[in-house]
């Protein structure tokens, strides 16, 4: 909700709402600028400069320090709404990989099964293996400067390694609020056509909102909120255009069917 006591603002850490530090990273000497909602549970993260440090891409960079420089074992969680990151850097390091549906409840149950790493959602949250099964954005941002520590570089360059080497992806979110209408996913299945942006659909997941897996590695996913008449659009591609056009195609698909 939106709070009185954050400016007037949700108190999540969101890029829409980080100006303030954005524009002290682009003009004073930091190393890095860490972000926490209300109840420091969920984590963002600024570079050098003003770059917008995606949930998603700390979850990556904190699988690669735990695993590389820790030398801790276990599995890594994504929800269904992860990056395709997480599956590249999990393959290379041969860690395990599990998705959930989306929400960090999920997450805690499998990390009190299974033998786990780290897991995190899309929103910021992440736990880790030899600490309580819950979120935790203080420990996920001195993990963060610990790996800039360990390896002794700036956060800017580890993130162009981790791109170099894997890629760079692009994730954009979005809502759209519906009045006096139900998401029917039934009816959104239904009027998806064969080929969206002329990409090919090579898989469709639908345990949890829909996912439409392309066979260029981008994705779309329409996902209707539980709780209240909204629904949350998802897309994420090697181009910040393409994921932009996904997640516009994503909304008129809702608003066609």
């Amino acid at each position: 909700e939106i709070n009185p006591s954050f400016g007037g603002l949700r108190p999540e850490p969101t890029v829409e709402n980080l100006g303030q530090i954005i524009s002290r990273m682009k003009k004073e000497r930091f190393d890095i600028g860490l972000v926490l909602d209300g109840d420091a549970d969920r984590l963002a993260a600024i570079e050098p400069g003003g770059r917008f440090i995606h949930p998603q891409q700390i979850l990556a960079l904190l699988l690669l320090h735990l695993k590389e420089d820790r030398k801790w074992t276990g599995g890594v969680v994504k929800t269904i709404a992860g990056s395709v990151i997480i599956d590249k850097i999990a393959k290379k390091l041969g860690v395990k990989l599990y998705e959930t549906c989306v929400g960090f409840k999920y997450i805690s149950s499998l990390m009190q099964k299974e033998d786990i790493l780290v897991g995190g959602e899309e929103a910021g949250g992440m736990g880790f293996k030899n600490y309580i099964p819950e979120r935790d954005g203080v420990l996920a941002g001195l993990l963060l400067v610990e790996m800039m520590m360990y390896r002794k570089k700036n956060i800017s360059q580890i993130i162009k390694e981790m791109e170099d080497e894997f890629g760079r992806y692009h994730y954009v979110k979005d809502s759209l609020r519906l009045s006096d209408v139900v998401f029917n996913q039934a009816k959104v299945l239904k009027a998806l056509p064969a080929r969206l942006l002329n990409k090919k659909i090579i898989d469709i997941k639908d345990y949890d909102g829909i996912k439409i897996i392309f066979d260029d590695e981008d994705w779309l996913m329409i996902r209707g909120s539980g709780t209240e008449p909204i629904v949350r659009v998802y897309a994420e591609s090697k181009q910040l255009a393409i994921a932009e056009k996904l997640v516009a195609k994503g909304k008129k698909i809702i608003l066609d069917s």
